[in-house]
């Protein structure tokens, strides 16, 4: 048999049998695949460390009868839990269950694995981030992540006219509509709208710059921080119609 070898994103790792696991990842090569890594729960295994939640290593493998089976793993490409912040780890395994939650089994696409490994390797840099930024630094990357995937999906929110008036978005008087797509005037709010964001200036900044991948805010408030993330997020799941259980949100905010 034929052994393929690409690089990978560890998005979920589910026990399987008696000592095999189920390595769901979002591979350079192949897309979405879910990988059979034989043996890794026994202590002795040497692969086990390689197929963490968020890891990018690089993986050996050939296609089986039932799922495509773990020959070999290595470079895990400096990705080491060691010495991070909770506050980045939980964040980045968010990404990770985001990911695996609105993606199908799918075929290539390299514009989203660079999309996500150019976040998980951004969430794993040693770069000093002071505790006071820190939070709003992840929230931020949790967030624009969660939207460039979203836009590269096919759902870009309209940021410059009010979805239902066309009217051009202007001052300080709007909400974000998370079920429309877009900026809704106060004037033109109905009451059967729902999923409501009030926004401000900073987080309009932040949903603007971040369509254009450019750095957070430095006026950030944490509160502000959660919204923009909070919003990304809820947009992603309602465009793709896939919600994960609300354990989820509140996980999310014990960060």
């Amino acid at each position: 048999m034929h052994t393929y070898t690409t690089k990978a994103i560890i998005l979920r790792s589910i026990p399987y049998q008696e000592s095999d696991r189920l390595i769901v990842s979002f591979t350079e090569d192949f897309g979405k695949l879910t990988l059979l890594a034989r043996g890794i729960q026994k202590s002795e295994s040497r692969l086990a460390p390689y197929f963490i939640p968020t890891f990018r290593p690089s993986v050996s493998f050939i296609f089986g009868k039932q799922f495509p089976v773990v020959i070999d793993a290595g470079g895990n490409d400096g990705t080491s839990a060691a010495g991070l912040s909770w506050i980045r780890l939980t964040h980045a395994y968010a990404l990770a269950r985001i990911i695996d939650t609105i993606l199908p089994e799918s075929g290539k696409d390299e514009a989203l694995y660079f999309i996500l490994e150019a976040s998980f390797r951004l969430f794993y840099n040693r770069q000093y981030i002071s505790p006071h930024y820190e939070y709003n630094w992840s929230s931020f990357l949790l967030g624009r992540t969660v939207l460039a995937v979203t836009v590269t999906l096919g759902h870009k929110p309209d940021l410059s006219h009010c979805i239902i008036c066309r009217k051009v978005s202007r001052g300080s008087d709007r909400v974000f509509s998370i079920s429309g797509g877009g900026i809704v005037h106060r004037e033109c709010v109905t009451p059967s709208m729902q999923t409501l964001v009030l926004l401000t200036p900073n987080i309009k900044c932040a949903l603007e710059n971040s369509l254009c991948a450019t750095r957070i805010p430095r006026t950030f408030h944490k509160d502000e921080a959660r919204v923009f993330r909070d919003i990304c997020c809820r947009f992603l799941f309602y465009m793709t119609g896939k919600v994960p259980d609300e354990s989820f949100f509140r996980q999310l905010c014990y960060t």
